[in-house]
């Protein structure tokens, strides 16, 4: 471990493997902003995360064999999500969910199958009260040759409809 401080404040640092490969490194911008990074024992990045008065704004993550795992951002106070959108470990994109609607905290999701064809998609709403997001409207359902198997359709999160293909 590696730490550098002024004035008595931590302000970066670096962890490290028995191998000597750097494990961590941390760096404290300014009050506001710090970012901190993640290695594999190899050195392939692990993650990236980013701060904004100590809570996570934006993060990346990725496998060993570094193709990126995640990534996802965050309001400025880490209430909810802007998006965040996940891969496979081949590199192919497994779901991805995004603020379509800000005012009343709506979001698009679509899953995907690992062959690349659509799995599910719909949109969900960030219920405050219960911090939770739950399924809004008609989702639709599809099986891996990109057939429309199912639609339902929730309201506030319970399923009120559906049809079977």
């Amino acid at each position: 471990h590696k730490g550098y401080y002024v004035d008595g404040q931590l302000k970066a640092y670096k962890n490290f493997y028995d191998n000597g490969q750097i494990e961590r490194r941390f760096k404290f911008s300014n009050w506001r902003r710090s970012n901190m990074k993640t290695y594999y024992v190899t050195g392939n990045m692990r993650s990236k995360i980013l701060y904004f008065k100590s809570n996570r704004q934006k993060a990346e993550g990725y496998y060993a064999n570094g193709n990126q795992k995640f990534a996802e951002e965050l309001n400025r106070y880490a209430n909810y999500y802007i998006m965040t959108k996940s891969y496979y470990e081949d590199g192919k994109v497994k779901s991805v969910f995004k603020l379509v609607d800000r005012k009343n905290m709506m979001y698009d999701k679509t899953e995907f199958y690992a062959n690349g064809t659509i799995k599910e998609e719909g949109q969900m709403k960030f219920d405050k009260n219960r911090t939770a997001y739950i399924k809004q409207g008609d989702w639709k359902s599809y099986d891996e040759t990109g057939k429309l198997t199912a639609k339902l359709t929730y309201n506030n999160g319970k399923n009120v409809d559906e049809i079977q293909w």
